[in-house]
């Protein structure tokens, strides 16, 4: 027979929604009754009324239909980290308990993938788990701004395990053909310059409006872009892709526009307001497509959409 006071105990748990109630706070002060009222809330958590998701020594309780799904709550924290992946103390997972078994759960299903090592994983959800960005990210990271450093191939590649070791050769070579990273080879030895390390320790001639040669070339191209063919090549691989976001490559080939003319031009209108650039599939692309690409706060950008 249910206790007359399991209803009143109810109704509190369901005005404390997910944040639940401790058995102190449940049951309320006061000696008198004190037994019967523990009686009432350890018969619902029998009849799985209630749940305790706290300890047994510090019970909380909330109504069943609140419990959240740990595995999903795993899910929405590695996405929001992305390619970058969270340890298991980002992640919050105690020693044993739902989460670890809701992560072994998502292990399993392969909807979660582990890139580090058995003593030191690294989880990612498998939908960001791209092994050529890993490796590619990992080799990019070891730049130190201003700081000159040589590295072995055997340096570049800490950090990268399993498909994303595999991939470290595609990786130093698509940065070396951006440009960021620079091979050096003495006689059989061959080691790899990052090019941010130097850059800053470099002196290029200054024109009469102060700024480095390099960069007024640069932007002495954008007077030169055929404005009205871009927009009109654009138009026409819109028409036949049927998708808005067309690829930097595609735009470069069939416009006959130079990368060093439009890329500068892109960026500008992009800080004008003109242009989208757009991530798209970078493990997808071919190499004169990553070639084209912009890079914007530190990610590549393959495509763009004109406004």
């Amino acid at each position: 027979m249910e206790s007359p006071i399991a209803p009143q105990f109810l109704d509190s748990l369901e005005q404390a929604g997910a944040a639940g109630l401790s058995l102190s706070k449940l049951i309320g002060p006061g000696k008198k009754g004190k037994e019967e009222r523990q009686a009432a809330v350890l018969a619902l958590a029998t009849e799985g009324r209630i749940l305790n998701i706290g300890t047994d020594k510090k019970p909380t309780y909330i109504l069943p239909k609140f419990k959240k799904d740990p595995a999903e709550e795993l899910i929405a924290k590695l996405d929001a980290a992305g390619s970058a992946g969270l340890n298991k103390k980002a992640l919050g997972l105690a020693k044993a308990g739902p989460e670890q078994e809701a992560l072994a759960r998502l292990l399993d299903e392969g909807k979660a993938v582990n890139i580090g090592t058995a003593k030191n994983p690294l989880y990612v959800l498998a939908q960001h788990y791209e092994p050529l960005e890993i490796a590619y990210s990992s080799v990019e990271s070891k730049a130190l701004p201003g700081t000159p450093r040589l590295f072995a191939r055997k340096d570049l590649a800490k950090g990268c395990t399993g498909p994303a070791l595999e991939k470290l050769d595609e990786a130093i070579a698509l940065l070396v053909q951006e440009k960021k990273l620079v091979r050096i080879q003495h006689g059989k030895t061959i080691l790899f310059l990052h090019a941010a390390g130097v850059i800053p320790h470099l002196h290029f001639p200054a024109l009469a409006d102060g700024k480095p040669a390099v960069v007024a070339a640069e932007r002495s191209t954008e007077t030169s872009v055929p404005v009205e063919k871009l927009r009109e090549t654009y138009q026409e691989i819109v028409r036949d892709g049927g998708f808005s976001d067309v690829l930097i490559s595609d735009l470069q080939k069939r416009s006959g526009v130079p990368l060093t003319a439009l890329k500068p031009w892109l960026r500008e209108e992009s800080r004008a307001g003109r242009v989208l650039p757009t991530r798209g599939d970078w493990s997808l692309a071919d190499a004169d497509s990553r070639m084209a690409a912009l890079e914007i706060a530190g990610e590549p950008h393959l495509r763009v959409r004109l406004l």
